[in-house]
């Protein structure tokens, strides 16, 4: 890399005394909290998504260690044993901020005040500082890029690729790699902001020093570990956990992740900002985790483009009115994926809409067949015209004496033009809806 970065920028700020930083410090944390606490009394209702596909607008009342889920309402309170509901809410990702990736797939969504070698200090205003154990976290995204499938690359990069020494992306694209040169403890007092970063490059082992706003994000050395048997934590801002034990009640709420580290939110009543639950795959299993027997895209416009498990079709997260979903397959225009039925499936349950990537263009409509040991295939669902923008729409199956599934997919209006179709959510329940 041939310029030297600037640090004006941190000399500026060097005679501002630390007290000014704390004071700064409180009177932002407690505007945050004022406009939070706010937000939080106007809080609606979220959908419930129980077994079998139902859905109902709920509030949250509490979530036990086992899974069992509280829920309240306008008539009554209602429990719900980890079989016999799906997910409540919906994931809508952070924009901006910074965003601390764990190895376990959790992601933390807080401003970052200082790197250790054994830490990662941030100060979120609905869990505190956080001094997060550095041996868990897998990269830091100091400034996430627009639009969203360039921040898709970007977290596909820090996510999916191994790094066996530490990386820095910078902003003007350039990456360097090397070893960070970290304190052994966090700096005293806390700064009120992360300034800069050094690191040891290869292959010279010169040292640069580079300011936090010359960098986009940093990668760890050391792989990812994630587990597909977690259940899923998500919070209005942003913060998404991969978690084994919740606990959530009018009080508190504890989260142990699937790394070992437990998050926990100051005592009082933060269930207004939890904004999505999803139940660990103990009764259910996503489509995606096996092997279609067959997949294809019939072009009639544009070129060939196969259908993408976990992603949309383009490639990006699956993305349908706002919301993220983890689950599903992404196709293009007039496509077929054909799964077999696994064994104890009782019954196909999934979302259909047109990718945001689309826009308001696009246009699909979809179609779920069945066939048995007989061989003959027989229309079990269809979804009527769906567009973009539109809310996705579910659909469910009854699988008992069927062996295979073919998802169809077919084009409602303008060729094939942005015809970016989701089946989101989709999985197989291995478990009758429990008899109320």
């Amino acid at each position: 890399m041939s310029h030297s970065p600037s640090d004006s920028a941190d000399r500026r700020y060097a005679d501002i005394p630390a007290v000014s930083w704390n004071l700064l410090r409180v009177c932002a944390a407690a505007l945050l909290a004022v406009l939070c606490a706010g937000a939080g009394m106007v809080r609606s209702a979220e959908p419930l998504v129980r077994t079998g596909g139902a859905e109902r607008a709920v509030e949250l009342v509490s979530l036990a260690p086992d899974w069992k889920l509280e829920v309240r309402a306008v008539d009554r309170s209602e429990g719900l044993a980890l079989h016999e509901w799906f997910a409540w809410g919906a994931y809508r990702p952070q924009a901006t901020g910074h965003h601390i990736l764990l190895r376990d797939g959790s992601q933390i969504v807080a401003p970052v005040l200082a790197i250790s070698q054994s830490s990662v200090m941030v100060d979120s205003d609905l869990w505190g500082q956080l001094k997060i154990p550095r041996e868990h976290v897998l990269a830091v995204v100091l400034a996430p890029p627009l639009p969203w499938d360039a921040r898709d690359e970007l977290w596909a990069q820090l996510l999916q690729q191994p790094a066996e020494r530490d990386r820095i992306i910078l902003s003007n694209g350039d990456d360097v790699s090397g070893v960070l040169q970290l304190s052994a403890r966090l700096p005293e007092p806390i700064p009120f902001f992360l300034s800069a970063l050094r690191l040891k490059m290869d292959p010279l082992g010169e040292t640069v020093r580079l300011s936090a706003r010359q960098i986009q994000a940093v990668r760890f050395a050391g792989p990812a570990v994630r587990s597909s048997a977690s259940g899923v934590v998500a919070t209005d801002d942003g913060t998404r956990c991969r978690v084994t034990e919740p606990f959530i009640d009018g009080t508190s709420m504890r989260l142990k992740l699937v790394c070992g580290w437990t998050l926990a939110a100051p005592a009082g009543d933060v269930r207004s900002r939890v904004s999505y639950l999803r139940s660990p795959p103990q009764h259910w299993q996503p489509l995606d985790a096996i092997e279609p027997l067959d997949q294809t895209h019939i072009p009639m416009l544009q070129r060939r483009i196969s259908p993408r498990l976990g992603r949309a079709a383009a490639g990006t997260r699956l993305r349908v009115a706002g919301m993220e979903y983890e689950h599903g397959i992404g196709v293009f225009g007039r496509s077929r994926v054909v799964y077999p039925v696994p064994s104890g499936a009782t019954r196909l349950v999934v979302r259909v809409g047109i990718d945001d990537r689309a826009g308001r263009a696009g246009s699909v409509v979809f179609r779920v067949y069945t066939s048995g040991d007989e061989g003959a295939w027989r229309l079990a669902a269809e979804s009527p015209r769906m567009a973009g923008g539109m809310a996705p729409r579910r659909l469910t199956v009854e699988l008992e004496k069927q062996t295979r599934v073919a998802l169809i997919t077919d084009v409602a209006d303008h060729g094939e033009v942005l015809d970016y179709a989701d089946w989101l959510d989709a999985r197989w329940e291995k478990t009758a809806p429990a008899s109320r």
